[in-house]
């Protein structure tokens, strides 16, 4: 039976929310998955950086043109 927080006191309601901090938010991840994820998020940033810089030169490519 689910009791919902408006139904038990206070006390309860932190207890149960402590135990499911404890069971599902304190479990680290290993650094592997944190090298991992660095390593993609460079990749996303150099990535965004280098198409930014290709639309940047292609415009101010566009408006040196010679016009004759």
């Amino acid at each position: 039976m689910d009791v919902n927080k408006g139904q038990m006191g206070r006390e309860a309601y932190l207890a149960k929310q402590a135990i499911r901090y404890d069971r599902d938010f304190v479990q680290p991840h290993s650094i592997v998955f944190y090298v991992i994820a660095c390593l993609i998020l460079i990749g996303i940033c150099l990535a965004a950086y280098e198409l930014i810089a290709f639309v940047v030169l292609k415009i101010l490519e566009r408006i040196n043109a010679d016009p004759i």
